[in-house]
């Protein structure tokens, strides 16, 4: 079963069952030419219809910002249709568009991004188009479209409740997009809203590609805390976003972009966008978080007393080096060789290695260092070490081990490795074991320093926090196809089993 980041486009008629009672033969009249219609506009923007049934579609696209431009000059086409029928006999097709983790299994889409497709779709007005958050982050800067934050919406199947953006169909701004602030307005928000005399500004800068479905999360659990706290994007605060990718070099653009604009605060998710975002600005505070050793780094002069201007939440402390051991040993009693993969340009990759290498005499295993470097160096060094029997893996903290996160997994794997990661992100991708901080956690706690940034704090005097949740991850196919029967007492402590 094929796994793929997709644009989700979910549709479906207002009132069906009311008009097929009403009429079944003409409401199914004018329900085939409203389709003929909405499958071409579908087929022009580079979509693929999924799944029909009734009057609803399902459909995906692979550029989110066509989907959403789809959905758009759908509704457009089918008002105009509406036009020369009665009132009764109007068909309205409510849209949903997500971007998120699909399956696909013979042509069909499964997965939790297809049920959040629908449930948005739900939340739209007849003739509507309603995006969710992660939708609408992608194209807020690419298409001039109005929208009204819906704000965040409990719903049915879905645990936490989603972020939901009201699209107007029948307008584009006519502004500039870079100034859409002034023509999104904010509905659904906190009952105490902050209140400012500007218009305050937060930048993000992600060191990660726009697909990056972890990442795509972990913004929403930012956002969703700022707006519990009262911070409304397009209200009372404006929030720029930058994915950069991997590459270095368009990290420190994007970096030294942000820091012109001149926002309030900088939000620095990693070490690969805090270390640029702190040589392009002595001045703007910039909060970072999923940092493994901002001291060694050089972000702050010491965790109590950051001093400079940044601060945040560290990822892990290093103590954490011999629960890694123990999780894997406990997981596959038979390794006694350890690689310890790691980034050795970097303190933390020597504090995470010298961290290890003191537990592991009393956790009964013999670790050895792989550096990690490229993705040659990496396959040719998992090849050297996995020859010799019994051996594992632990996978460090680093930028490094994020960019390459599929090929260490694929790699571990081939070379049938029991490897234990620092994140969650590695056993979603099909890794076996994780223990690691709760990422959203760290998002929802740096925008809680955001917060009090605004309000007039300094993170000089806002010292670094550590992670108060861990989570513990298997995959057991992962485990099956190593041969590993996991046992009980480790997978009734687990807090996610995937089992995909």
């Amino acid at each position: 079963m094929e796994r793929r980041l997709a644009a989700i486009f979910a549709a479906d008629v207002a009132g069906f069952s009311r008009l097929m009672s009403e009429d079944e033969v003409g409401t199914m009249q004018i329900l085939t030419s409203h389709r003929r219609l909405m499958d071409a506009l579908i087929g022009e923007h580079g979509g693929r219809i999924a799944n029909t049934a009734g009057d609803s579609v399902l459909a995906e696209f692979p550029s989110i910002v066509n989907a959403v431009e789809c959905a758009r000059q759908v509704q457009f086409a089918l008002a105009s249709a509406n036009d020369s029928l009665p009132e009764e006999r109007k068909l309205r097709f409510r849209i949903g568009v997500h971007v998120g983790d699909v399956m696909l299994s013979g042509g069909d889409l499964l997965g939790d991004g297809i049920n959040i497709a629908a449930r948005v779709q739900s939340l739209a007005e007849p003739g509507g188009i309603c995006l969710s958050a992660a939708a609408q982050q992608y194209v807020r800067k690419s298409l001039p479209i109005v929208v009204r934050d819906l704000g965040f919406k409990t719903v049915r199947n879905i645990a936490e409740p989603i972020r939901v953006y009201a699209v107007d169909p029948q307008r584009y701004q006519e502004t500039s997009v870079t100034s859409r602030a002034d023509v999104v307005t904010a509905q659904g928000r906190p009952a105490e809203l902050k209140s400012s005399q500007r218009v305050r500004h937060i930048g993000v800068l992600l060191a990660a590609a726009s697909r990056d479905a972890e990442f795509v999360l972990l913004l929403e659990a930012f956002l969703q805390r700022l707006q519990q706290l009262g911070w409304n994007d397009g209200s009372n605060v404006r929030i720029d976003v930058r994915w950069s990718g991997a590459s270095a070099e368009a990290v420190h653009k994007h970096a030294v972009d942000l820091v012109a604009l001149g926002p309030d605060v900088i939000l620095a998710p990693g070490s690969a966008s805090a270390g640029p975002l702190l040589q392009a600005t002595c001045n703007i505070p910039v909060v970072f978080t999923v940092v493994p050793d901002p001291v060694g780094a050089g972000f702050v002069e010491s965790v109590d007393q950051p001093g400079g201007n940044a601060t945040g939440v560290a990822s892990f402390d290093y103590s954490l080096g011999r629960k890694w051991l123990e999780v894997l040993k406990e997981a596959a009693p038979d390794v006694t060789r350890a690689g310890v993969l790691r980034d050795p340009a970097i303190t933390a990759g020597i504090g995470q290695w010298s961290a290890i290498h003191a537990a592991a005499p009393a956790v009964g295993l013999h670790v050895i260092p792989i550096n990690l470097r490229d993705a040659v160096d990496l396959e040719r060094a998992l090849a050297d070490f996995a020859r010799p029997a019994k051996g594992g893996l632990v996978v460090t903290s680093s930028a490094l081990s994020i960019r390459h996160r599929d090929l260490v997994v694929r790699v571990a794997a081939e070379q049938k490795l029991p490897a234990i990661y620092y994140s969650k992100a590695f056993v979603v991708a099909g890794g076996l074991l994780s223990y690691g901080s709760d990422r959203a956690d760290q998002f929802r706690r740096a925008a809680g320093y955001v917060d009090r940034i605004l309000n007039g704090e300094k993170p000089s005097d806002l010292p670094v926090l550590y992670p108060s949740k861990y989570e513990l991850a298997v995959n057991i196919k992962a485990a099956a196809a190593l041969g590993l029967r996991l046992p009980n007492s480790l997978l009734a402590r687990a807090d996610e089993v995937v089992e995909e």
